[in-house]
């Protein structure tokens, strides 16, 4: 569950940055460090493969009699991205932006969700982060893994990070500080 609702918050980042930003060049990532086992990597991978796929033929038939992803984003939206972007506003000694709501960030949602590829990184994948767009949108990434993800990799864009594995290994601690900002 908590997956899934990492998942919808970063569709959720991409369409707002879509609504933003418009036809300028943005890139954005997620990040999802649950395991250094790759067999493990492969299946989460699958999965949330699977999910984005359902969650997008879902969005493409949302005018059904019930739209329940439409309804799970708004009551995401509403509980934690409207609360927060107030809470940031509010503290910033810059003004704050413009705090949308869902209805204005709802018609991005599925075309964000339709940009965004899974990748594997690890030491077994061929896959890599290219983050040049033929079309001069930009890219959004689901980047799953281990190892490699904890030694120095660039997520542009990183809007949200799931990470569930533990360490006690000094310098996996120190990595994991550093995507949120520690030295």
């Amino acid at each position: 569950d908590s997956l899934i609702e990492a998942i919808d918050s970063f569709i959720l980042v991409c369409a707002a940055r879509l609504l933003r930003m418009g036809d300028r060049i943005h890139h954005n990532s997620m990040l999802v460090h649950v395991t250094r086992f790759i067999d493990i990597q492969e299946q989460v991978a699958t999965q949330i493969k699977n999910h984005l796929e359902e969650l997008i033929g879902n969005l493409e038939v949302d005018n059904s009699a019930v739209p329940e992803v439409r309804e799970r984003l708004r009551h995401l939206w509403e509980r934690d991205f409207i609360p927060t972007s107030r809470h940031i506003a509010e503290s910033s000694t810059h003004g704050g932006s413009t705090i949308h709501q869902f209805d204005e960030v709802a018609p991005h949602i599925r075309s964000a969700a339709s940009r965004i590829v899974t990748k594997i990184l690890n030491g077994n994948s061929k896959d890599a982060l290219d983050y040049v767009d033929s079309d001069g949108v930009g890219c959004s990434f689901i980047a799953i893994g281990g190892d490699r993800l904890s030694r120095g990799l660039t997520l542009k864009g990183l809007a949200v990070s799931y990470y569930a594995r533990p360490s006690r290994m000094y310098d996996t601690l120190m990595q994991m500080g550093r995507w949120f900002g520690f030295r």
